[in-house]
């Protein structure tokens, strides 16, 4: 219903949705971040001071990583700054080129600024000058490479093999409870197609199709929701 009202088109439901964040948390990079404050406009920057907290972020990160195992030549080091327009409340964070800066720094990173504060807002104001709260430094390890497993192909086995049963379910754009089919989430198949309205349940979570839904199942077990 959430994704009618929203005017989403399709939905991924993987298998054990409820517990799908775990193999994200797991095979996600090992990153660490070190944030440092040092208010000035940009044009009046101390980037003798600016780089030298650089360097002792970059120094602590890389001390990080390697302690955990991961080589020296596997570091990645991604840079930023919070900005804002002298005066402002809110600040953006701007990717920041680099470790060492100075003032031939200075276009690279209005431009970005500004850059980013017009995606954000719509509209730029040149002449308000740009004053920078923080500085901060990112290390990571590379990128998990994550293999899954496809499965074989459903043709031939029938869909009936994953009905369970049938029962009511209320559906407010039917403005009544209706009858639908409950499958069972593990005996559905690559190729598998079905049409709402449905209850497919699994051990971690429930999905509901409504009555003008349609679902196919694709190689990695993912339930792909046409929203009617």
């Amino acid at each position: 219903e959430l994704a009618r009202i929203l005017g989403v088109k399709q939905v991924i439901v993987p298998l054990a949705a409820g517990v799908t964040s775990a193999v994200g948390c797991l095979t996600a990079p090992l990153s660490f971040e070190e944030v440092r404050s040092l208010p000035a406009v940009l044009e009046e920057t101390d980037w003798d001071a600016v780089n030298g907290l650089f360097s002792e972020m970059e120094r602590f990160g890389y001390e990080m990583l390697l302690r955990v195992g991961v080589t020296a030549d596997q570091v990645q080091v991604f840079t930023s700054a919070d900005m804002r327009l002298l005066g402002q409340i809110h600040e953006i964070n701007v990717p920041v080129p680099g470790t060492i800066l100075g003032l031939s720094s200075l276009p690279a990173l209005e431009k970005s600024f500004h850059k980013i504060y017009q995606a954000l807002y719509s509209r730029q104001n040149l002449n308000i000058p740009i004053q920078v709260l923080n500085w901060r430094l990112l290390v990571q390890s590379p990128q998990a490479k994550v293999r899954l497993r496809e499965e074989s192909t459903g043709h031939g086995i029938g869909l009936k093999a994953a009905i369970k049963g049938t029962r009511k379910a209320y559906f407010q754009a039917a403005g009544d409870f209706v009858d639908c089919r409950v499958y069972d989430r593990y005996r559905l198949l690559p190729g598998h197609r079905l049409s709402g309205p449905a209850i497919i349940e699994e051990r971690e979570s429930t999905t509901i199709l409504g009555p003008q839904d349609r679902a196919s199942v694709d190689r990695f077990l993912n339930l792909i929701i046409e929203v009617g």
